[in-house]
C-alpha cells in the first residue's frame, strides 16, 4: 500500500481511556512525555515548565509547587518527545504516569494514544497548575477516565475515523472546532455510561464535562491523525510528511525518505525515516529558516497591508453597488 493510499483508507477506532504509564512503557516516575521534538530540560519554555511542576504535584512527586520548581530546577525529571514513544501530546502538556489517555487502534493493528482533553479555560495543557486545575485531573484520573474506559469497552470501541467524517460535514475541522463532534460522541457513549457508573452522580458528572466541553473530541481526533500519520509513514513512500510538531522553541518535520542499503530491521533508510519501530522518529528534522527573521516579518507586514488595503476596496466597491 502506498503511503497516499494508507491515508486515503486507514481506518481508527477508540478502544480505551487507561492510565498513560499502563499504555507505555517510557513513562515511569519523573519519566514524563511532552509535545514537540526533544528538548533539553533547561531550554523548556515557561508554560510547560509550569505544566512540569503541576505534573509533579498531580503524581506526588512533590508537596508543592515549589519543590516541584526545585526538582525541575535540578534537572530531576526526564522528558521524552509524546512522538517518540507512539503519542500526540498537547500544547505546553505533559503527560505523566498516572493521566488517562485516549488510546486508539488503527486498521491495521497499530496504536497510539493522546491526553484525555481537560476542557477549556485554565489547564496543565497550556501550563496552568492551580488547585481546581489539579483537583480536576485527579478527578478524571479516579472517575472520568475508568468510566470512559468502561462504556468504550460495553459499545466495542468508537469508529472515530466515521465521527471525523461526519462532523467535517457538520462544519467541524476536527481541531479547533469539535462542537458536533463531540455531540455524536457524547451520544454513542451515553447509554453505557449511564449503565456503567457505579452511581447516578458519576454518570451525570461526566456527562455534564463531556457536554460543556466542546473540545471534548479532540484528543480522540489526534489520536486518530497520529494513527493515520503513522500508517502513512509505515507505507514508506519516500517525500510524504507523515507529522509536524513543536515544543515552543523548534517546529520538526517527520518525512519519509528514500531506502537505501540493508539495514537489521530489513531495510536501510536515510535520518529521516524510522525504522526502529513502527511508531518511534529516528530524528524528527528540523525546519531550517530560509531567512532572517526579520526579513520575514517585512514579508509578512507587506502581504498584511497588501490584503488589508483589497479588503478595503472590495468593501468600497460592496457598498458602491448597495440598493439605495
Amino acid at each position: 500500500m502506498s503511503s497516499l493510499a494508507a491515508l486515503d483508507t486507514t481506518t481508527v477506532r477508540a478502544v480505551g481511556v487507561r492510565p498513560a504509564g499502563a499504555v507505555c512503557a517510557e513513562i515511569g516516575p519523573r519519566r514524563y512525555l511532552h509535545a514537540g521534538p526533544p528538548i533539553a530540560l533547561g531550554d523548556v519554555v515557561g508554560p510547560a515548565r509550569g505544566a512540569l511542576c503541576g505534573a509533579l504535584v498531580f503524581e506526588g512527586e512533590a508537596a508543592d509547587v515549589a519543590e516541584a520548581d526545585r526538582i525541575v530546577a535540578a534537572g530531576g525529571v526526564a522528558i521524552l518527545p509524546c512522538q517518540h514513544a507512539g503519542a500526540a501530546g498537547a500544547m505546553a502538556g505533559i503527560v505523566t504516569p498516572r493521566m488517562p489517555v485516549v488510546v486508539a487502534e488503527a486498521s491495521d493493528g497499530a496504536r497510539t494514544f493522546a491526553p484525555l482533553n481537560e476542557g477549556l479555560g485554565q489547564a496543565l495543557r497550556f501550563g496552568s497548575y492551580g488547585a481546581e486545575i489539579l483537583a480536576r485531573l485527579r478527578w478524571m484520573r479516579d472517575v472520568a477516565g475508568p468510566l470512559l474506559d468502561a462504556a468504550l469497552n460495553d459499545v466495542g470501541g468508537v469508529d472515530v475515523t466515521a465521527l471525523q467524517s461526519e462532523g467535517l460535514r457538520r462544519g467541524d475541522e476536527c481541531h479547533n472546532r469539535n462542537v458536533a463532534s463531540s455531540a455524536a460522541l457524547v451520544a454513542q457513549l451515553a447509554p453505557s455510561i449511564a449503565r456503567r457508573a457505579q452511581d447516578a452522580n458519576a454518570a451525570a458528572d461526566l456527562l455534564a464535562f463531556m457536554a460543556g466541553n466542546p473540545h471534548f473530541f479532540l484528543s480522540f481526533s489526534i489520536a486518530s491523525a497520529k494513527a493515520i500519520g503513522d500508517a502513512a509513514h509505515r507505507a514508506g513512500e519516500p517525500g510524504l510528511v507523515t507529522a509536524i510538531c513543536a515544543n515552543g522553541r523548534s517546529l520538526a518535520l517527520h518525512r519519509n525518505a528514500r531506502l537505501r542499503t540493508p539495514h537489521r530491521f530489513g531495510v536501510r533508510a536515510d535520518a529521516h525515516l524510522s525504522v526502529a519501530s513502527s511508531c518511534r522518529f529516528a530524528r524528527l528534522e528540523p525546519v531550517r529558516r530560509s531567512h532572517s527573521a526579520p526579513a520575514v516579518r517585512r514579508q509578512a507586514d507587506g502581504a498584511r497591508r497588501s490584503r488589508c488595503a483589497s479588503s478595503r476596496r472590495t468593501d468600497r466597491h460592496s457598498c458602491d453597488r448597495r440598493p439605495g
